[in-house]
């Protein structure tokens, strides 16, 4: 289960929380609106039931929308 980030908006980063269900490769991944991946957070074993916090810092990439 992905959260909400927190701030958002942010400047210059934010933090993203997720768990997962079972135990399982979990990537987390930053596109812009344009679909092209600009940035990967998260690339490793997500152990169930553990709760994930990853830092997002956007100051290296262009202001806009990021999903």
């Amino acid at each position: 289960m992905l959260s909400q980030n927190y701030p958002n908006p942010f400047n210059p980063s934010t933090e993203i929380r997720f768990t997962v269900a079972k135990t399982y490769r979990t990537t987390l991944e930053v596109y812009n609106l344009m679909g092209q991946k600009v940035m990967t957070l998260f690339d490793e074993v997500a152990q169930a039931g553990h709760e994930y916090h990853v830092r997002f810092t956007g100051s290296n990439l262009a202001s806009g929308v990021y999903i």
